[in-house]
């Protein structure tokens, strides 16, 4: 009699994406998808012109977008097979990763992480095709690029020849993207310094950061970028009044809209996990409840507020105190709120990493990159225009930090539903995504 064969959670994963993507996932023509692919339809189009023109005049994604239309020209399944790969790159390392926290790891939450992303979107911009394009295929080659240093620091064994040829390549797309490129750099020198610390520095650390510092330069040096920051700025007519300070807020009220308020699951999850960690460290109860009742504050009281006083969603609701000048004082309570929510995060994790050094440091890294992703945007003026899919590399890096959080804390009836609820509500999304795509044409906050 043959035995029933079991499949390990990434196996799962990788069957349950790759299906996804091949099955449900197409082009969106109402979006940016239906543009390039109007604009390659065009008769005469030449795509070295095209990425040269577009290099001079508009962005310096000169990668993204090559790699946007070079998919448009093949057959769409290639584009499916390609994101699914990256989705498993990204899983692959974080699921390495916490294993470096629990022997025994944390398979279960590791594979639920992508579809957490944004979960209050439907057709969310990580899984439509131009959208993937801008952010998860630089997010998962910001992660290959790093899994040499990363893995090294962690003490985590791997293949060093095919990922360090891998980690080289994948570095120019991972900066062809301003947030990602932001981050890669950023990781890569506090991971280096780390290692230069930790007295294990190699040679080999440094093969990918040339290309890094190439692309970078590249993408920020372009004209194409200033002419569109001046052209943007007609937009948002009091961009230039703010000052550093005022983008600063506005960066993080965006933040706030976004990251606390209406990503309510993915703060949720987060904060549990943090007072998990603090519980299993300290007796005291004062943080932990401090940390659950502004919390809370934030996220029911912060809609709540906006929706009442204001008559708008949080984001639109600071966009008119931003954006046209109309500051009021429920804005205003509400984003101090957040910010002593933030600075009470802050300060969990500098405690948690008092305690347990490895895991506080490791999950404030990542948080901090997160909100920094995020908040720089209130330099752009363009901050209004691209919804949610902008908060990708935010909610994906806070998702890791809550993981690494949940992994190192001891087992208790809290951890076991945390994690049970997660992976319902990810099981949940994934179907919710799957019927979606079958009926709706136009994402809902993607």
């Amino acid at each position: 009699m043959m035995k029933k064969r079991k499949y390990t959670p990434f196996q799962i994963f990788c069957m349950a994406i790759t299906l996804f993507y091949i099955v449900f996932t197409r082009l969106i023509v109402k979006t940016d998808d239906g543009h390039f692919l109007g604009i390659m339809s065009e008769k005469g189009f030449n795509l070295p012109d095209w990425l040269r023109m577009r290099y001079e005049t508009i962005s310096g994604r000169v990668v993204c977008e090559f790699l946007t239309m070079s998919f448009l020209k093949t057959d769409l399944t290639v584009w499916k097979i390609c994101a699914a790969l990256m989705w498993i790159a990204v899983v692959y390392f974080i699921m390495k990763l916490l294993r470096s926290f629990s022997e025994k790891g944390n398979d279960g939450i590791a594979v639920c992480i992508p579809f957490l992303t944004f979960i209050g979107c439907l057709n969310p911009a990580a899984f439509w095709f131009s959208g993937s394009l801008t952010y998860l295929f630089p997010f998962g080659c910001m992660v290959i690029t790093l899994i040499p240093t990363v893995f090294d620091l962690m003490k985590i064994e791997y293949r060093r020849i095919p990922w360090l040829i891998l980690s080289a390549v994948s570095a120019l797309v991972a900066c062809s993207q301003e947030q990602s490129a932001a981050l890669t750099l950023g990781f890569y020198a506090v991971v280096l310094i780390a290692l230069i610390a930790a007295k294990r520095i190699k040679a080999y650390h440094f093969i990918s950061l040339p290309f890094c510092i190439f692309q970078t330069y590249v993408l920020f040096s372009s004209p194409g970028m200033s002419g569109r920051m001046e052209a943007e700025a007609g937009g948002f007519k009091r961009f230039e009044e703010l000052g550093v300070f005022g983008k600063i807020l506005c960066g993080l009220s965006n933040y706030y809209a976004f990251g606390f308020m209406m990503s309510a699951a993915v703060f949720a999850f987060f904060i549990i996990a943090v007072i998990l960690k603090i519980k299993s460290l300290y007796s005291a109860k004062t943080m932990p409840i401090l940390l659950a009742v502004f919390s809370a504050l934030s996220l029911i009281g912060g809609n709540a507020m906006s929706l009442a006083f204001c008559g708008a969603v949080p984001d639109k609701a600071f966009e008119k105190m931003f954006a046209l000048g109309k500051f009021n004082a429920v804005g205003i309570a509400v984003i101090i709120v957040c910010t002593l929510t933030l600075l009470l995060i802050a300060a969990s994790l500098i405690m948690i990493a008092l305690r347990d050094k490895k895991t506080g440091l490791s999950a404030l890294t990542c948080y901090t990159a997160g909100v920094c992703s995020a908040v720089v945007l209130g330099f752009s003026p363009s901050i209004y225009a691209s919804g949610q899919r902008v908060f990708f590399f935010a909610e994906m890096l806070t998702l890791i930090s809550a993981a690494i959080l949940l992994t190192a804390s001891v087992d208790s009836r809290g951890k076991r539903i945390t994690e049970s609820a997660a992976k319902i509500i990810s099981a949940v999304m994934l179907l919710l995504n799957c019927l979606s795509w079958f009926f709706m044409e136009i994402p809902i906050m993607g």
